[in-house]
C-alpha cells in the first residue's frame, strides 16, 4: 500500500480540495485517504455529492467516504458494515440511497444533506443483494432485491427514504438495473430483457430479447438510456418507448459507468486506449471526449446531480460541469 500510495501522489495533484471544472476538462484528484477503492457515488438534485469505497475481506472489510457540498471534499462518516460491495446510488433533493449487499445480507443506506450523515436502513426482507434501486420523487423510491434462499426477486417501494417498505412483490426475472419515473411505472433490464410495469410491480411485460445486461439505465419519461455491459463495453442503447425498442451507439474506449442530467444529456466514463480515466460527453445521439487529466486508471463510478457530476476511479476524484 505504501508504494501504490506513493505513485498514486507523484502522479496526482497535492491538493484535496477540488474546484469544479470548466466543461472542457476534468482534473482528477487524490482521496483524503487510501485505504479502500472508490467503488460508488452520488449527486442529490441539490448538487452534493459522494464518494463511497469498499476494500471487501474475510470478515468486516474497510469502507470509506467523502462528501463535497461545495468544492471542498470531507470525510463522510459511514455505518459499520460486514464486506460491503456497493452497487450504485439513486437520489432526490436532499438525500440518497446506496445499495448492495454485505456478507450479511442487503446492504441499504440512506445519506441526507440537512444533516449530512449516513444511516443504515432495515430492508423489508431477508436477501442476499439489492439488484436495482431507483428513486422517483422526494423520499420515493422502488427497489428489486434477489430475494432469499429459493425465493423469487422482490419489487418494493419507500416514501419515506426507506423508514418503511410496502409489502413485497414477486418478480419473475433478476434486475442488473432499473429505473422509475413513478411508483406505478418502471422499467427493468435483466441478463436478457427488457422489463416493464405500469402498476407498481404486480404485472411485469417482457418488452424486448436484444438489450440483455444493460446498466446504468435511466429514464426521463419514456426515453431512456443504459450502457452495455458485455465484453466491449463500448455500447450506449436507448429507447424512446419505455423499453419496447432500442437502439444503439458506439463509443470509444471502454465505458464504465453512466450519468444523466437530463434525457439528452449524459455523460459516460471509462478507460481509453493507454488505460487511463476517460469520460464522453452525450448531447442527444451525438457524443464527444471531455479531456481527463491526472486520472491514472479508469474512471468506475460516476454521479449526476442537476449542473455537475462526480467521477471516482480506485483513488482519484474529480467535480466537474459536463
Amino acid at each position: 500500500m505504501a508504494v501504490l500510495a506513493a505513485i498514486i501522489f507523484a502522479l496526482l495533484p497535492s491538493s484535496t480540495s477540488p474546484t469544479e471544472q470548466n466543461s472542457n476538462e476534468v482534473y482528477g484528484q487524490p482521496t483524503l485517504t487510501l485505504v479502500a477503492p472508490l467503488v460508488a457515488s452520488a449527486c442529490t438534485l441539490d448538487n452534493t455529492c459522494l464518494v463511497v469505497g469498499s476494500s471487501s475481506g474475510n470478515g468486516t472489510g474497510v469502507t470509506t467516504g467523502e462528501v463535497a457540498t461545495g468544492s471542498t471534499w470531507q470525510a463522510l462518516s459511514l455505518p459499520q458494515s460486514n464486506s460491503a460491495t456497493f452497487l450504485g446510488s439513486s437520489c432526490w433533493r436532499s438525500g440518497c440511497i446506496i445499495y448492495g449487499s454485505t456478507i450479511n445480507g442487503d446492504l441499504l443506506w440512506r445519506y441526507q444533506t440537512t444533516t449530512n450523515t449516513v444511516t443504515a436502513l432495515t430492508p423489508p426482507s431477508p436477501s442476499a443483494s439489492v439488484e436495482g434501486l431507483s428513486c422517483f420523487a422526494t423520499s420515493s423510491c422502488a427497489v428489486i432485491d434477489m430475494g432469499a434462499g429459493d425465493s423469487a426477486p422482490h419489487f418494493y417501494v419507500t416514501t419515506d427514504a426507506g423508514s418503511t417498505w410496502s409489502t413485497p412483490v414477486s418478480t419473475p426475472f433478476d434486475a442488473t438495473s432499473l429505473s422509475c419515473t413513478s411508483r406505478q411505472h418502471c422499467l427493468a433490464t435483466s441478463t436478457t430483457s427488457a422489463w416493464s410495469t405500469h402498476d407498481g410491480g404486480l404485472t411485469w411485460a417482457q418488452s424486448s430479447r436484444s438489450t440483455g445486461g444493460l446498466l446504468n439505465l435511466v429514464c426521463f419519461g419514456n426515453s431512456c438510456i443504459a450502457r452495455d455491459s458485455r465484453a466491449s463495453h463500448n455500447q450506449l442503447w436507448r429507447t424512446s418507448d419505455f423499453g419496447t425498442t432500442w437502439t444503439s451507439t458506439t463509443l470509444n474506449g471502454k465505458n464504465y459507468a453512466l450519468a444523466c442530467l437530463s434525457a439528452d444529456r449524459c455523460v459516460s466514463a471509462g478507460a481509453n486506449h493507454a488505460l487511463t480515466g476517460a469520460i464522453s460527453r452525450i448531447n442527444g445521439s451525438g457524443n464527444s471526449a471531455i479531456a481527463v487529466n491526472y486520472f491514472p486508471n479508469p474512471i468506475t463510478t460516476l454521479a449526476c446531480g442537476t449542473t455537475r457530476c462526480v467521477a471516482g476511479g480506485l483513488y482519484s476524484l474529480a467535480l466537474f460541469k459536463p
